[in-house]
Formats: C-alpha cells, sequence, structure tokens
C-alpha cells in the first residue's frame, strides 16, 4: 500500500507530460547526481522523489 501511496504522489507532484517536457529541453543528465538534483528543484521536489518518479517513467 505505501508502494502505491509513493506512486500516486510522485505522479501528484510530478506529472508525466511535464516531466517529458522537461527531459525534452535536455541539459539534464540523469546519470550525474547533479542533473537529478537540478530536475528536482525544478519541480521543487526532494531529490530522492525525483529519482522515484525517474525510475517509474
Amino acid at each position: 500500500m505505501e508502494i502505491e501511496a509513493n506512486a500516486f504522489a510522485s505522479e501528484l507532484l510530478i506529472p508525466g507530460e511535464l516531466l517529458a517536457a522537461a527531459l525534452e529541453d535536455g541539459g539534464v543528465d540523469l546519470e550525474d547526481e547533479a542533473g537529478v538534483e537540478a530536475l528536482a528543484r525544478r519541480f521543487r521536489v526532494s531529490a530522492s522523489a525525483m529519482r522515484f518518479r525517474l525510475s517509474r517513467f
């Protein structure tokens, strides 16, 4: 149940369409921790929340 709640929250905070648009803009290296952190700041979420969302994208 907790995993489902995390998935719902990540989709709510980081909608797929907006994440796709952010990734298409380029300039984000997902292999680099700084890139994930920059993307997280853009969506105003934690880096761990962004990593969770990216793992389910």
